[in-house]
């Protein structure tokens, strides 16, 4: 297994339709493409193929054990990693099982992501008493040089006070003699997480784990959907987008990629013992969350959670609800959230060979975000255009669209422009156009299927926070 770090169907009628001018179409400008980065994995599908994570992956801590008198389910098994490879996802980021107490359960799931081809950062909190390359070497023997193994989850949402004790073990792992392959996964925490853990702002805060760590990518949460009804367009906490714009540009200034967490079900720790009417996020708000991150130019999508902790299945009063959040229920069940990321993970299955070599530039937007979004809009944008794209539009225009702007890598130092466009409408289907400076081809990727089209505009019918990836040839 190689990492690799990255800088430089018939029948089916998408719903897109372009205006032809009278003459042929021209070809895009060609440009020297601009840096960017990726952290990518040979044993996932190699550079072209986007990470995709799940939190609390399978793990056998509590098999046997019983919530509310019914017995868990062994979920260290074909049939699990069955729905986990079927769901899109190719790594887990962390799993409820420890090295070495439960290293059989371990070495067992090690062997089912070989068999299907899974990645697996191992947590084994031994490694943070780590002092030297050889106490990792040992400690991370049995497991390490497995194929599949990715490297260590080291650990969870540091607050300030525990970063400066990180540096020496990402120093000693850097000198190990499998660091070249394998790397130390932690993720961070959200800006609302508060001025006593961040010791300070957001950026100083994730700009302080990145220079002290030396990292090769950077991984954090922020979840939009905390309360009943707080999923709507227009009642996402400030934090979330604030949240994207800060890390992208921290993992910007330090030349490294981002990896986003997405929330797969609400009724979370604030909804402990409380009713688990009505089910958040819906559809729509759950492809929101994941879109907007694409489009803000996220290297990596992840799921809290696949399996759903016990606790989180608590709604009150002796009574357990398996459908409640998690991609899969405490005893095995799909829940509604596993068809729509897995609905998700079809489409950037189909377009993430172009967002992995490409370079986020900025993002444009209309109706309720265009204000919002201003500051991270391309530099040589004006707000409304950007490269060959002259305008934008929507017929939701109190909701709009936000639309990611990326320069493609695509042979050598050759770049074209791409354009993520979402409907920022997480409630209602939109249609969204582009005009552009001249008549072009363009390859448009919708719903997992490419279609090429040609024309001065393209309208795009995107259904409620759907996304569709264009491609100037």
């Amino acid at each position: 297994m190689k990492r690799k770090l990255t800088a430089v169907a018939l029948g089916l009628v998408l719903a897109v339709s372009a205006t032809a001018c009278n003459h042929a179409p021209v070809s895009a400008e060609v440009r020297k493409a601009q840096p960017y980065y990726s952290v990518s994995y040979d044993v996932l599908g190699g550079e072209d193929v986007m990470p995709i994570g799940v939190w609390w992956g399978p793990y056998a801590s509590t098999s046997g054990s019983t919530v509310n008198g019914i017995t868990q389910p062994d979920y260290v098994t074909d049939e699990v990693f069955t729905l986990l490879k079927e769901s899109g996802a190719n790594f887990i980021a962390c799993s409820a099982d420890q090295y070495p107490d439960a290293g059989e359960s371990i070495q067992k799931t090690l062997e089912l992501c070989e068999k299907y081809g899974i990645g697996y950062f191992i947590q084994d909190s031994r490694i943070l008493n780590a002092e030297t390359a050889a106490d990792i070497e040992n400690y991370a023997a049995d497991y390490i040089t497995h194929n599949n193994c990715l490297g260590i989850h080291l650990t969870d949402e540091p607050f300030i006070s525990e970063i400066d004790a990180l540096g020496p073990v990402y120093k000693a792992f850097a000198e190990t003699s499998f660091a070249a392959d394998k790397q130390i996964y932690v993720n961070m925490l959200p800006s609302y997480s508060g001025t006593d853990r961040l010791g300070g702002t957001h950026y100083s805060y994730l700009t302080k784990f990145v220079q002290t760590t030396g990292t090769e990518f950077l991984s954090y949460d922020n979840y939009p959907f905390r309360s009943k009804d707080q999923g709507t367009t227009y009642s996402i906490p400030s934090s979330y987008f604030e949240d994207l714009s800060t890390v992208r540009k921290v993992a910007e200034e330090n030349h490294i990629p981002y990896w986003v967490f997405v929330q797969a079900g609400g009724q979370w720790e604030e909804q402990v013992g409380k009713p688990s009417n009505p089910l958040f996020p819906n559809e729509g708000e759950t492809l929101w969350n994941i879109n907007t991150c694409l489009a803000y130019g996220a290297k990596s999508i992840q799921y809290f959670t696949f399996l759903q902790p016990t606790h989180f299945a608590d709604a009150g009063n002796d009574n357990y609800d398996y459908q409640r959040n998690g991609m899969i229920g405490v005893m095995g069940n799909k829940t509604q959230w596993y068809y729509y990321i897995q609905k998700a993970n079809v489409e950037i299955a189909a377009i993430d060979h172009v967002l992995m070599k490409s370079a986020h530039m900025g993002v444009l937007a209309t109706g309720f975000w265009k204000d919002r979004l201003a500051a991270d809009i391309p530099e040589d944008s004006d707000g409304n255009s950007w490269r060959e794209l002259q305008g934008l539009s929507s017929t939701g225009e109190d909701a709009g669209a936000i639309v990611g702007c990326f320069d493609y890598n695509f042979e050598g130092d050759k770049s074209r422009s791409a354009f993520y466009v979402v409907n920022s409408d997480s409630s209602a289907k939109q249609q969204i156009s582009l005009n552009f400076n001249n008549n072009y081809r363009y390859e448009v990727i919708q719903r997992g299927k490419s279609v090429t089209v040609s024309g001065t505009d393209i309208t795009l019918t995107l259904e409620r926070g759907e996304g569709a990836l264009i491609v100037l040839q």
